[in-house]
Protein backbone atom coordinates (compact mmCIF):
# COMPACT_ATOMS: atom_id res chain seq x y z
CA UNK A 1 0.00 0.00 0.00
CA UNK A 2 0.92 3.48 -0.56
CA UNK A 3 -0.40 6.94 0.37
CA UNK A 4 0.00 10.85 -0.05
CA UNK A 5 -1.46 12.92 3.21
CA UNK A 6 -2.37 16.81 2.36
CA UNK A 7 -3.32 18.29 5.18
CA UNK A 8 -4.32 21.70 4.00
CA UNK A 9 -3.70 24.67 6.30
CA UNK A 10 -6.02 26.81 5.44
CA UNK A 11 -9.46 24.62 4.51
CA UNK A 12 -10.05 24.22 0.48
CA UNK A 13 -10.85 26.61 -1.45
CA UNK A 14 -13.75 26.37 -4.44
CA UNK A 15 -12.70 26.44 -7.74
CA UNK A 16 -13.36 30.14 -9.56
CA UNK A 17 -16.84 29.72 -11.81
CA UNK A 18 -19.03 32.16 -12.45
CA UNK A 19 -21.96 30.60 -11.43
CA UNK A 20 -20.91 30.29 -8.18
CA UNK A 21 -19.32 26.47 -8.42
CA UNK A 22 -19.11 24.91 -4.13
CA UNK A 23 -16.29 24.08 -2.39
CA UNK A 24 -14.08 20.54 -4.31
CA UNK A 25 -14.16 18.55 -1.54
CA UNK A 26 -12.97 16.28 -2.00
CA UNK A 27 -10.42 17.51 -4.69
CA UNK A 28 -9.74 15.67 -7.58
CA UNK A 29 -6.66 13.01 -7.50
CA UNK A 30 -4.77 15.59 -10.72
CA UNK A 31 -4.81 18.46 -8.28
CA UNK A 32 -2.48 16.57 -6.14
CA UNK A 33 -0.70 15.54 -9.05
CA UNK A 34 0.02 18.85 -10.06
CA UNK A 35 1.35 20.08 -7.01
CA UNK A 36 4.05 17.49 -7.15
CA UNK A 37 4.91 18.10 -11.01
CA UNK A 38 5.03 21.86 -10.00
CA UNK A 39 7.36 21.42 -7.23
CA UNK A 40 9.99 19.04 -9.74
CA UNK A 41 9.52 21.84 -12.47
CA UNK A 42 10.37 24.69 -9.92
CA UNK A 43 13.23 22.47 -7.95
CA UNK A 44 15.30 21.55 -10.86
CA UNK A 45 14.11 18.68 -12.27
CA UNK A 46 15.88 15.98 -10.50
CA UNK A 47 15.35 12.48 -12.54
CA UNK A 48 14.89 10.47 -9.54
CA UNK A 49 12.08 12.31 -8.62
CA UNK A 50 11.38 12.49 -12.49
CA UNK A 51 11.23 8.67 -12.57
CA UNK A 52 8.82 8.74 -9.33
CA UNK A 53 6.23 10.50 -11.25
CA UNK A 54 6.33 8.51 -13.62
CA UNK A 55 5.70 5.63 -11.84
CA UNK A 56 2.75 7.92 -10.02
CA UNK A 57 0.81 8.62 -13.27
CA UNK A 58 0.67 5.38 -14.60
CA UNK A 59 -0.96 3.95 -11.26
CA UNK A 60 -4.78 3.49 -11.11
CA UNK A 61 -6.74 6.06 -9.66
CA UNK A 62 -6.39 6.57 -5.87
CA UNK A 63 -9.27 5.78 -3.30
CA UNK A 64 -9.79 9.16 -1.37
CA UNK A 65 -10.41 9.07 2.45
CA UNK A 66 -11.48 12.88 3.56
CA UNK A 67 -10.32 12.13 7.55
CA UNK A 68 -13.85 12.03 8.30
CA UNK A 69 -13.92 16.04 7.77
CA UNK A 70 -17.20 17.08 6.57
CA UNK A 71 -17.50 18.66 2.93
CA UNK A 72 -18.03 22.47 3.77
CA UNK A 73 -20.90 23.47 2.38
CA UNK A 74 -20.22 28.06 2.07
CA UNK A 75 -18.22 29.04 -1.42
CA UNK A 76 -15.18 30.21 1.33
CA UNK A 77 -15.08 28.41 3.97
CA UNK A 78 -11.64 28.31 5.77
CA UNK A 79 -10.50 25.73 8.61
CA UNK A 80 -7.85 26.62 10.77
CA UNK A 81 -6.05 25.09 14.09
CA UNK A 82 -7.70 21.74 15.35
CA UNK A 83 -9.79 21.96 12.60
CA UNK A 84 -7.07 21.50 9.29
CA UNK A 85 -8.44 19.61 6.57
CA UNK A 86 -6.62 16.09 5.40
CA UNK A 87 -7.21 14.56 2.50
CA UNK A 88 -5.85 10.84 1.77
CA UNK A 89 -4.88 9.64 -1.44
CA UNK A 90 -4.28 5.68 -1.44
CA UNK A 91 -3.46 2.92 -3.72
CA UNK A 92 -3.72 0.11 -2.09
CA UNK A 93 -2.03 -2.79 -4.15
CA UNK A 94 0.98 0.19 -5.02
CA UNK A 95 4.27 -0.41 -3.69
CA UNK A 96 6.90 2.13 -4.86
CA UNK A 97 9.64 0.68 -3.84
CA UNK A 98 12.95 2.68 -4.66
CA UNK A 99 10.98 5.65 -5.70
CA UNK A 100 9.73 6.06 -2.14
CA UNK A 101 12.35 9.14 -1.06
CA UNK A 102 12.59 10.73 -4.01
CA UNK A 103 8.77 10.59 -2.92
CA UNK A 104 8.95 11.52 0.35
CA UNK A 105 11.12 14.80 -1.29
CA UNK A 106 8.61 16.02 -3.44
CA UNK A 107 5.37 15.97 -1.10
CA UNK A 108 8.07 18.02 1.09
CA UNK A 109 8.40 20.61 -1.22
CA UNK A 110 4.29 20.79 -1.80
CA UNK A 111 3.13 24.61 -0.67
CA UNK A 112 -0.45 24.92 -1.82
CA UNK A 113 -2.84 22.76 -3.66
CA UNK A 114 -4.91 24.94 -6.73
CA UNK A 115 -4.96 27.88 -5.30
CA UNK A 116 -1.21 30.02 -3.99
CA UNK A 117 -3.70 30.84 -1.27
CA UNK A 118 -4.97 27.02 -0.67
CA UNK A 119 -1.33 26.56 1.83
CA UNK A 120 -1.17 22.93 2.20
CA UNK A 121 1.51 20.16 3.46
CA UNK A 122 2.22 16.85 1.91
CA UNK A 123 3.96 13.64 3.11
CA UNK A 124 3.72 9.90 2.89
CA UNK A 125 1.12 8.63 4.89
CA UNK A 126 1.78 4.95 6.25
CA UNK A 127 -1.36 4.21 8.07
CA UNK A 128 -3.87 6.06 6.13
CA UNK A 129 -7.93 5.92 7.77
CA UNK A 130 -9.88 3.75 5.30
CA UNK A 131 -11.25 5.08 2.67
CA UNK A 132 -14.47 6.98 2.20
CA UNK A 133 -14.61 7.24 -2.21
CA UNK A 134 -13.83 4.40 -3.92
CA UNK A 135 -12.71 4.38 -7.75
CA UNK A 136 -16.54 3.10 -9.87
CA UNK A 137 -16.26 0.38 -12.46
CA UNK A 138 -19.63 2.10 -13.90
CA UNK A 139 -21.13 5.01 -13.02
CA UNK A 140 -20.75 6.50 -9.97
CA UNK A 141 -21.46 9.57 -7.44
CA UNK A 142 -19.17 11.91 -9.64
CA UNK A 143 -16.68 12.50 -12.17
CA UNK A 144 -12.61 13.28 -10.30
CA UNK A 145 -10.13 14.01 -12.64
CA UNK A 146 -7.07 11.70 -12.12
CA UNK A 147 -3.65 11.35 -13.43
CA UNK A 148 -2.70 9.04 -16.54
CA UNK A 149 0.14 7.68 -18.53
CA UNK A 150 2.11 10.89 -19.76
CA UNK A 151 0.69 13.76 -17.55
CA UNK A 152 3.95 14.85 -16.69
CA UNK A 153 4.77 15.58 -20.03
CA UNK A 154 1.69 17.29 -21.06
CA UNK A 155 2.16 19.38 -17.95
CA UNK A 156 6.00 20.43 -18.54
CA UNK A 157 5.40 21.27 -22.42
CA UNK A 158 1.78 23.09 -20.93
CA UNK A 159 0.09 20.80 -23.31
CA UNK A 160 -4.03 21.15 -23.62
CA UNK A 161 -5.09 17.84 -23.50
CA UNK A 162 -8.23 17.14 -22.45
CA UNK A 163 -7.50 15.39 -18.85
CA UNK A 164 -8.48 11.68 -17.33
CA UNK A 165 -11.37 11.51 -15.64
CA UNK A 166 -13.07 8.36 -13.57
CA UNK A 167 -15.98 7.64 -11.52
CA UNK A 168 -16.13 7.44 -7.49
CA UNK A 169 -18.43 5.87 -5.54
CA UNK A 170 -19.34 7.64 -1.62
CA UNK A 171 -18.51 4.95 0.57
CA UNK A 172 -20.93 5.80 3.78
CA UNK A 173 -19.15 6.01 6.88
CA UNK A 174 -21.23 5.18 10.17
CA UNK A 175 -21.47 9.17 10.78
CA UNK A 176 -23.19 9.15 7.26
CA UNK A 177 -25.75 6.90 7.97
CA UNK A 178 -27.29 8.68 11.16
CA UNK A 179 -31.37 8.32 10.57
CA UNK A 180 -32.24 11.81 10.06
CA UNK A 181 -36.03 12.80 10.03
CA UNK A 182 -37.23 12.85 6.24
CA UNK A 183 -40.78 13.97 4.37
CA UNK A 184 -42.56 11.68 2.08
CA UNK A 185 -40.25 13.07 -0.70
CA UNK A 186 -37.31 12.09 -1.92
CA UNK A 187 -33.86 13.60 -1.15
CA UNK A 188 -33.15 12.00 -5.13
CA UNK A 189 -33.91 14.81 -7.46
CA UNK A 190 -34.55 14.71 -10.82
CA UNK A 191 -32.96 17.96 -11.86
CA UNK A 192 -33.63 19.84 -14.86
CA UNK A 193 -30.98 22.93 -16.09
CA UNK A 194 -33.36 25.98 -17.47
CA UNK A 195 -32.09 28.61 -20.34
CA UNK A 196 -34.09 30.90 -22.05
CA UNK A 197 -34.90 34.39 -21.29
CA UNK A 198 -34.19 34.03 -17.31
CA UNK A 199 -36.90 33.83 -14.77
CA UNK A 200 -37.71 36.17 -11.59
CA UNK A 201 -38.67 33.97 -8.70
CA UNK A 202 -41.77 35.03 -8.60
CA UNK A 203 -42.22 32.96 -11.69
CA UNK A 204 -42.29 29.49 -9.78
CA UNK A 205 -45.67 29.29 -9.88
CA UNK A 206 -46.51 29.70 -13.61
CA UNK A 207 -43.31 28.03 -14.49
CA UNK A 208 -44.12 25.37 -12.11
CA UNK A 209 -47.47 25.10 -13.57
CA UNK A 210 -46.30 24.58 -17.15
CA UNK A 211 -43.90 22.33 -16.04
CA UNK A 212 -46.59 19.70 -14.63
CA UNK A 213 -48.35 20.03 -17.99
CA UNK A 214 -45.44 19.29 -19.99
CA UNK A 215 -44.79 15.96 -17.54
CA UNK A 216 -48.64 15.28 -17.75
CA UNK A 217 -48.62 15.14 -21.52
CA UNK A 218 -45.32 12.85 -21.75
CA UNK A 219 -46.20 10.42 -19.20
CA UNK A 220 -47.66 7.45 -20.67
CA UNK A 221 -51.33 6.25 -20.01
CA UNK A 222 -52.98 5.84 -17.59
CA UNK A 223 -51.49 8.38 -16.01
CA UNK A 224 -50.74 7.52 -12.37
CA UNK A 225 -51.87 9.16 -9.36
CA UNK A 226 -48.55 10.22 -7.87
CA UNK A 227 -47.97 12.41 -10.96
CA UNK A 228 -51.65 13.34 -11.80
CA UNK A 229 -53.18 13.70 -7.73
CA UNK A 230 -56.05 12.17 -9.40
CA UNK A 231 -57.85 8.72 -8.55
CA UNK A 232 -58.75 7.01 -11.10
CA UNK A 233 -62.46 8.54 -10.89
CA UNK A 234 -61.43 11.97 -10.87
CA UNK A 235 -61.36 12.45 -7.07
CA UNK A 236 -58.75 13.86 -5.33
CA UNK A 237 -55.71 11.70 -4.23
CA UNK A 238 -55.14 11.17 -0.69
CA UNK A 239 -51.09 9.75 -1.93
CA UNK A 240 -48.27 11.90 -1.87
CA UNK A 241 -47.46 12.62 -5.68
CA UNK A 242 -44.77 14.74 -6.95
CA UNK A 243 -43.42 18.04 -5.77
CA UNK A 244 -41.83 20.58 -8.74
CA UNK A 245 -39.18 22.60 -7.06
CA UNK A 246 -37.80 25.83 -8.66
CA UNK A 247 -34.07 26.14 -8.28
CA UNK A 248 -32.95 29.65 -7.85
CA UNK A 249 -30.06 31.52 -7.23
CA UNK A 250 -30.28 32.56 -3.53
CA UNK A 251 -29.11 32.24 0.04
CA UNK A 252 -25.11 33.36 -1.13
CA UNK A 253 -23.20 36.67 -1.97
CA UNK A 254 -24.08 38.44 -5.24
CA UNK A 255 -26.90 36.11 -6.14
CA UNK A 256 -29.76 37.67 -8.25
CA UNK A 257 -33.18 35.21 -7.63
CA UNK A 258 -33.35 34.14 -11.12
CA UNK A 259 -34.50 30.78 -11.66
CA UNK A 260 -31.83 28.26 -12.81
CA UNK A 261 -33.42 25.36 -13.07
CA UNK A 262 -36.21 22.82 -11.85
CA UNK A 263 -36.29 19.61 -10.12
CA UNK A 264 -39.17 16.59 -9.71
CA UNK A 265 -39.25 15.42 -6.04
CA UNK A 266 -41.03 12.13 -6.34
CA UNK A 267 -42.66 10.69 -3.10
CA UNK A 268 -40.33 8.74 -1.19
CA UNK A 269 -42.43 5.76 -1.03
CA UNK A 270 -42.45 5.15 -4.73
CA UNK A 271 -40.26 2.08 -6.42
CA UNK A 272 -37.85 3.18 -8.99
CA UNK A 273 -39.24 1.36 -11.79
CA UNK A 274 -42.70 2.90 -11.27
CA UNK A 275 -40.67 6.27 -11.15
CA UNK A 276 -39.41 5.24 -14.53
CA UNK A 277 -42.19 4.00 -16.10
CA UNK A 278 -43.90 7.74 -15.47
CA UNK A 279 -41.00 9.32 -16.25
CA UNK A 280 -38.62 7.91 -19.06
CA UNK A 281 -40.22 9.81 -21.60
CA UNK A 282 -38.95 13.37 -20.21
CA UNK A 283 -35.31 11.90 -19.54
CA UNK A 284 -32.85 10.07 -21.86
CA UNK A 285 -31.81 10.85 -25.52
CA UNK A 286 -33.21 11.89 -28.44
CA UNK A 287 -33.47 9.59 -31.68
CA UNK A 288 -30.82 12.17 -33.05
CA UNK A 289 -27.74 10.75 -29.74
CA UNK A 290 -28.69 14.74 -28.12
CA UNK A 291 -30.01 14.93 -24.40
CA UNK A 292 -33.83 15.63 -24.56
CA UNK A 293 -34.60 18.86 -24.24
CA UNK A 294 -38.27 20.53 -23.39
CA UNK A 295 -39.16 24.20 -23.95
CA UNK A 296 -42.09 25.55 -21.88
CA UNK A 297 -44.56 28.82 -21.73
CA UNK A 298 -44.01 28.31 -25.35
CA UNK A 299 -44.90 31.62 -27.17
CA UNK A 300 -44.25 33.80 -24.16
CA UNK A 301 -41.45 36.42 -23.42
CA UNK A 302 -40.57 33.80 -20.45
CA UNK A 303 -40.17 30.93 -22.90
CA UNK A 304 -37.75 27.97 -21.21
CA UNK A 305 -36.07 24.74 -22.23
CA UNK A 306 -35.34 22.35 -19.72
CA UNK A 307 -33.06 19.39 -19.63
CA UNK A 308 -30.97 17.16 -17.44
CA UNK A 309 -27.46 17.67 -16.78
CA UNK A 310 -25.21 16.21 -19.62
CA UNK A 311 -24.15 12.89 -17.88
CA UNK A 312 -20.16 13.21 -16.58
CA UNK A 313 -20.61 17.34 -17.31
CA UNK A 314 -17.20 18.48 -16.76
CA UNK A 315 -18.24 22.19 -15.87
CA UNK A 316 -18.76 22.82 -11.83
CA UNK A 317 -22.49 22.57 -11.10
CA UNK A 318 -24.06 25.82 -10.05
CA UNK A 319 -24.66 25.51 -6.11
CA UNK A 320 -28.52 25.85 -6.63
CA UNK A 321 -28.37 22.92 -8.97
CA UNK A 322 -26.84 20.87 -6.91
CA UNK A 323 -28.99 18.32 -4.63
CA UNK A 324 -27.32 18.52 -1.65
CA UNK A 325 -27.70 22.39 -1.36
CA UNK A 326 -31.30 21.48 -0.92
CA UNK A 327 -31.47 18.31 0.75
CA UNK A 328 -28.85 17.99 3.28
CA UNK A 329 -30.01 17.87 7.21
CA UNK A 330 -30.32 21.08 9.24
CA UNK A 331 -32.36 22.22 11.92
CA UNK A 332 -32.93 25.33 10.71
CA UNK A 333 -35.23 26.32 7.30
CA UNK A 334 -35.77 29.02 5.55
CA UNK A 335 -38.82 29.67 2.65
CA UNK A 336 -37.23 30.59 -1.13
CA UNK A 337 -41.03 30.35 -2.18
CA UNK A 338 -43.84 31.46 0.17
CA UNK A 339 -45.72 28.74 2.39
CA UNK A 340 -49.67 28.56 1.68
CA UNK A 341 -52.07 28.29 4.51
CA UNK A 342 -54.85 26.36 3.60
CA UNK A 343 -57.30 28.67 6.10
CA UNK A 344 -57.87 32.12 6.79
CA UNK A 345 -57.32 33.32 9.77
CA UNK A 346 -57.79 36.78 11.83
CA UNK A 347 -58.66 38.25 15.37
CA UNK A 348 -55.99 38.37 18.23
CA UNK A 349 -54.85 35.16 17.67
CA UNK A 350 -53.98 35.02 14.14
CA UNK A 351 -50.43 35.07 14.46
CA UNK A 352 -50.54 32.18 16.98
CA UNK A 353 -52.87 30.37 14.02
CA UNK A 354 -51.18 30.65 11.25
CA UNK A 355 -47.50 29.72 12.79
CA UNK A 356 -49.48 26.45 14.31
CA UNK A 357 -51.02 25.86 10.53
CA UNK A 358 -47.19 26.08 9.34
CA UNK A 359 -46.30 23.41 12.13
CA UNK A 360 -49.00 21.48 11.04
CA UNK A 361 -48.05 21.54 7.34
CA UNK A 362 -44.18 20.39 8.38
CA UNK A 363 -46.59 17.62 9.52
CA UNK A 364 -48.40 16.66 6.97
CA UNK A 365 -45.28 15.99 5.04
CA UNK A 366 -43.71 13.88 7.76
CA UNK A 367 -41.58 16.04 9.64
CA UNK A 368 -41.84 16.39 12.89
CA UNK A 369 -43.52 19.07 14.87
CA UNK A 370 -41.26 22.37 14.91
CA UNK A 371 -39.31 23.73 18.20
CA UNK A 372 -39.94 27.38 16.72
CA UNK A 373 -41.43 29.24 13.50
CA UNK A 374 -41.59 33.03 12.42
CA UNK A 375 -43.44 34.52 9.82
CA UNK A 376 -43.58 37.23 7.72
CA UNK A 377 -42.94 38.80 4.13
CA UNK A 378 -39.17 38.98 4.26
CA UNK A 379 -37.56 35.53 3.65
CA UNK A 380 -34.06 35.37 5.69
CA UNK A 381 -32.28 34.18 2.55
CA UNK A 382 -30.25 37.02 0.07
CA UNK A 383 -32.01 37.03 -3.09
CA UNK A 384 -35.86 35.95 -2.54
CA UNK A 385 -38.23 38.72 -3.36
CA UNK A 386 -40.93 39.76 -0.22
CA UNK A 387 -44.30 37.06 -0.47
CA UNK A 388 -46.32 40.18 -1.90
CA UNK A 389 -44.18 39.77 -4.26
CA UNK A 390 -45.60 36.25 -5.55
CA UNK A 391 -48.89 35.61 -7.48
CA UNK A 392 -51.42 33.88 -5.27
CA UNK A 393 -51.94 30.68 -5.89
CA UNK A 394 -55.52 30.34 -6.86
CA UNK A 395 -58.00 27.73 -4.64
CA UNK A 396 -61.13 25.89 -5.03
CA UNK A 397 -63.88 26.63 -2.25
CA UNK A 398 -66.06 23.80 -0.63
CA UNK A 399 -69.14 25.58 -2.56
CA UNK A 400 -67.42 25.03 -5.62
CA UNK A 401 -66.30 28.78 -5.50
CA UNK A 402 -62.61 30.22 -6.42
CA UNK A 403 -60.37 31.96 -4.12
CA UNK A 404 -56.60 32.84 -3.02
CA UNK A 405 -54.41 31.04 -0.77
CA UNK A 406 -52.76 33.42 1.89
CA UNK A 407 -49.15 33.25 1.70
CA UNK A 408 -45.87 34.22 3.97
CA UNK A 409 -42.16 33.37 4.15
CA UNK A 410 -40.74 31.17 7.10
CA UNK A 411 -38.08 30.50 9.26
CA UNK A 412 -38.58 27.01 10.55
CA UNK A 413 -36.46 25.78 13.40
CA UNK A 414 -36.49 21.61 14.22
CA UNK A 415 -35.19 19.84 17.73
CA UNK A 416 -32.94 18.06 15.68
CA UNK A 417 -31.54 18.13 12.02
CA UNK A 418 -33.69 16.71 9.42
CA UNK A 419 -33.36 15.88 6.14
CA UNK A 420 -34.80 17.78 2.61
CA UNK A 421 -36.56 18.55 0.70
CA UNK A 422 -38.96 20.45 2.75
CA UNK A 423 -42.04 21.57 0.56
CA UNK A 424 -44.77 22.68 2.70
CA UNK A 425 -48.20 24.04 2.48
CA UNK A 426 -51.14 24.01 0.37
CA UNK A 427 -48.90 25.26 -2.88
CA UNK A 428 -46.21 22.13 -2.28
CA UNK A 429 -46.89 20.50 -5.55
CA UNK A 430 -47.06 23.76 -7.34
CA UNK A 431 -43.75 25.33 -6.47
CA UNK A 432 -44.30 27.11 -3.61
CA UNK A 433 -43.39 26.09 0.02
CA UNK A 434 -39.55 25.23 -0.95
CA UNK A 435 -37.60 25.81 2.03
CA UNK A 436 -33.71 25.89 2.10
CA UNK A 437 -31.58 24.62 4.94
CA UNK A 438 -29.85 27.29 6.42
CA UNK A 439 -26.09 28.17 6.55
Amino acid sequence: MFAIAINYQNGPLAPYHPAGAAVEWPPHPDRIFIALAATWIETGQDAAEERALRWLERQPPPALATGGYPAPQSERQYASGDNDTVLYLIWPDANPSDHLPALRQLAAGVVCVGYPSALAQAYIEDAPPPANWQPAAGPGDCLMRVPYAGRLDDLADARGKEPRWADYRKIAAESDNAEYPQSIFSDRLLIFEATGAGLDLPAAGPLAAAFRNLIMAQCPEPIPEWVSGHTPDGGRSQSPRIALMPRPGVGRPHVDGCITGMAIAVPRALSPPEAHRGLHNLLGYDADGALKSHTILKGSRNATTLRQPEPGDRRPARYDLRAETWTRPSDTWHTVTPVTLDRYYKGPDKARLERENVAEQCRRIGLPAPAAVALGQASMLEGVPPAREFPRLRRRSDRGGQGEWQHTHAAIVFAEPVRGPVIIGSGRYRGYGLCRPAQ
